[in-house]
Protein backbone atom coordinates (compact mmCIF):
# COMPACT_ATOMS: atom_id res chain seq x y z
CA UNK A 1 0.00 0.00 0.00
CA UNK A 2 2.78 2.29 0.84
CA UNK A 3 4.53 1.52 -2.39
CA UNK A 4 1.48 2.42 -4.35
CA UNK A 5 1.47 5.64 -2.66
CA UNK A 6 4.70 6.45 -3.33
CA UNK A 7 4.06 5.90 -7.14
CA UNK A 8 1.10 8.21 -7.01
CA UNK A 9 3.16 10.99 -5.42
CA UNK A 10 5.80 10.89 -7.60
CA UNK A 11 3.44 11.26 -10.37
CA UNK A 12 1.39 14.17 -9.28
CA UNK A 13 5.19 15.86 -8.54
CA UNK A 14 6.00 14.99 -12.09
CA UNK A 15 2.47 15.93 -13.58
CA UNK A 16 2.45 19.20 -11.71
CA UNK A 17 6.25 20.05 -13.13
CA UNK A 18 4.60 19.65 -16.66
CA UNK A 19 1.63 22.15 -15.97
CA UNK A 20 4.22 24.48 -14.09
CA UNK A 21 2.70 24.07 -10.79
CA UNK A 22 5.65 23.77 -8.84
CA UNK A 23 9.21 25.05 -9.16
CA UNK A 24 12.77 23.65 -8.48
CA UNK A 25 12.71 20.15 -6.60
CA UNK A 26 8.90 19.92 -6.19
CA UNK A 27 8.61 23.19 -4.10
CA UNK A 28 5.52 25.27 -4.97
CA UNK A 29 6.33 28.40 -6.99
CA UNK A 30 3.17 30.08 -6.17
CA UNK A 31 1.56 29.76 -9.67
CA UNK A 32 -1.94 29.81 -10.26
CA UNK A 33 -2.80 26.19 -9.62
CA UNK A 34 -4.56 24.69 -12.49
CA UNK A 35 -6.53 21.65 -12.89
CA UNK A 36 -5.78 18.87 -15.41
CA UNK A 37 -9.03 19.36 -16.77
CA UNK A 38 -11.00 22.19 -16.64
CA UNK A 39 -14.93 22.21 -16.53
CA UNK A 40 -16.36 22.94 -20.30
CA UNK A 41 -17.54 26.13 -18.88
CA UNK A 42 -14.60 27.79 -17.44
CA UNK A 43 -11.84 28.51 -19.88
CA UNK A 44 -8.28 26.99 -19.09
CA UNK A 45 -6.61 30.39 -19.69
CA UNK A 46 -7.10 33.76 -22.11
CA UNK A 47 -9.08 33.11 -24.67
CA UNK A 48 -8.01 34.91 -28.27
CA UNK A 49 -10.57 35.70 -31.08
CA UNK A 50 -9.71 36.22 -34.01
CA UNK A 51 -11.55 37.50 -37.49
CA UNK A 52 -11.03 37.61 -41.39
CA UNK A 53 -12.18 40.30 -43.16
CA UNK A 54 -13.20 39.45 -46.70
CA UNK A 55 -14.94 42.41 -47.76
CA UNK A 56 -11.30 43.55 -48.94
CA UNK A 57 -10.51 44.10 -52.79
CA UNK A 58 -7.33 42.58 -53.85
CA UNK A 59 -5.82 46.42 -55.48
CA UNK A 60 -2.89 47.83 -53.74
CA UNK A 61 -4.16 50.85 -51.67
CA UNK A 62 -1.99 53.57 -53.26
CA UNK A 63 -0.19 54.82 -56.51
CA UNK A 64 3.10 53.76 -55.35
CA UNK A 65 2.44 49.96 -55.01
CA UNK A 66 0.34 50.35 -57.84
CA UNK A 67 3.37 51.37 -59.91
CA UNK A 68 5.42 48.77 -58.09
CA UNK A 69 3.14 46.13 -58.47
CA UNK A 70 3.22 47.15 -62.77
CA UNK A 71 6.69 47.14 -62.70
CA UNK A 72 6.87 43.96 -60.95
CA UNK A 73 4.78 42.19 -63.86
CA UNK A 74 6.69 43.95 -66.29
CA UNK A 75 9.81 42.51 -65.76
CA UNK A 76 8.37 39.23 -65.41
CA UNK A 77 7.11 39.26 -68.87
CA UNK A 78 10.33 40.68 -70.36
CA UNK A 79 12.09 37.57 -68.53
CA UNK A 80 9.81 35.28 -69.83
CA UNK A 81 10.26 36.61 -73.40
CA UNK A 82 14.05 36.42 -72.90
CA UNK A 83 14.64 33.09 -71.40
CA UNK A 84 11.99 31.39 -74.30
CA UNK A 85 13.84 33.58 -77.01
CA UNK A 86 17.21 32.61 -76.00
CA UNK A 87 16.07 29.00 -75.29
CA UNK A 88 14.56 28.47 -78.75
CA UNK A 89 17.25 30.15 -80.76
CA UNK A 90 19.85 28.05 -79.18
CA UNK A 91 17.81 25.20 -80.96
CA UNK A 92 19.59 23.74 -84.12
CA UNK A 93 16.94 23.74 -87.28
CA UNK A 94 16.79 20.22 -86.59
CA UNK A 95 15.62 20.55 -83.39
CA UNK A 96 13.01 22.91 -83.90
CA UNK A 97 12.03 21.09 -87.06
CA UNK A 98 11.25 18.50 -84.41
CA UNK A 99 9.11 20.75 -82.23
CA UNK A 100 7.23 21.71 -85.08
CA UNK A 101 8.99 25.14 -84.90
CA UNK A 102 10.29 27.44 -87.80
CA UNK A 103 12.63 30.41 -87.13
CA UNK A 104 10.61 32.92 -87.61
CA UNK A 105 7.75 31.66 -85.16
CA UNK A 106 9.94 32.32 -82.10
CA UNK A 107 9.50 35.51 -81.53
CA UNK A 108 5.88 35.41 -81.78
CA UNK A 109 6.38 32.19 -79.31
CA UNK A 110 8.75 33.95 -77.07
CA UNK A 111 5.87 37.07 -77.38
CA UNK A 112 3.08 34.35 -76.31
CA UNK A 113 4.92 33.42 -73.36
CA UNK A 114 5.51 36.81 -71.90
CA UNK A 115 1.88 37.19 -72.37
CA UNK A 116 1.01 34.21 -70.28
CA UNK A 117 3.69 35.33 -67.19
Amino acid sequence: MHLLQGAAARMAVVAGRREGQMGVNGADDGARPQAAHAPPDQPRGPQIMTSISTNQTARPASFLSRLVAAVTGRRAQLRAYRVTRRELSALNDRELTDLGISRGMIEEIATQAARRA
